[in-house]
């Protein structure tokens, strides 16, 4: 009797799953679950501190940007991060980002709420330009080019690097296709190896 049949009574249903919890006394039960949750629950030493260090350094790069700088504060790191290497502080540089543009829609409505205050509903508001924003997006764009740039230099290298793993397979094809001694090709095949 399948005790998971739907067309099989309640009653029977209950009267397997009886049957198996009296197979098993309570003992037996509390033993296995016990021993279960010690062997999930057992980290050892070394681990733990691998699981450490792996916490911080993805907390650190999550909060990589103070949430506390000032709109000139961020345009000024903008300028350092442009310098660096794009691959190390593209996340910043987006959480930067995003932060500075929270501020600056901060202001907008700020701006917006005066202006309502002062003036009647019927007359439309439009934000004032800041400096620092319009410099702000002047180096956003000289970083996504550098960004551009580096992901065409990773294409050319993809690309470079698989043009020369087809040569290799094209030699090694040469080589199993001649019918000369085997030993004669080693030396090549281990050259090949090499590349």
């Amino acid at each position: 009797m399948n005790p998971l049949d739907k067309n099989s009574e309640p009653e029977k249903v209950l009267d397997a799953s009886t049957e198996v919890n009296q197979q098993l006394s309570s003992e037996e039960v509390k033993e296995v679950t016990t021993e279960l949750v010690n062997e999930e629950t057992a980290i050892e030493p070394n681990k733990e501190a691998e699981v450490q260090e792996e916490v911080t350094e993805i907390s650190t790069v999550n909060n990589s940007v103070p949430a506390q700088l000032t709109k000139p504060e961020m345009v000024s790191r903008l300028k350092e991060l442009i310098e660096e290497d794009v691959e190390k502080t593209k996340i910043e540089v987006d959480e930067l980002k995003q932060q500075f543009y929270k501020k600056v829609k901060a202001e907008h409505e700020e701006q917006k709420k005066a202006f309502y205050e002062e003036n009647d509903e019927s007359d439309e508001f439009t934000p004032q330009t800041d400096e620092l924003e319009e410099e702000f997006k002047t180096l956003l764009n000289e970083f996504r080019t550098k960004k551009a740039e580096y992901s065409s230099r990773l294409e050319q290298e993809k690309e470079s690097n698989y043009l020369r793993k087809l040569a290799i397979i094209d030699e090694l094809k040469a080589m199993i296709d001649s019918n000369d001694d085997v030993s004669s090709h080693i030396n090549h095949f281990r050259e090949l190896q090499k590349t």
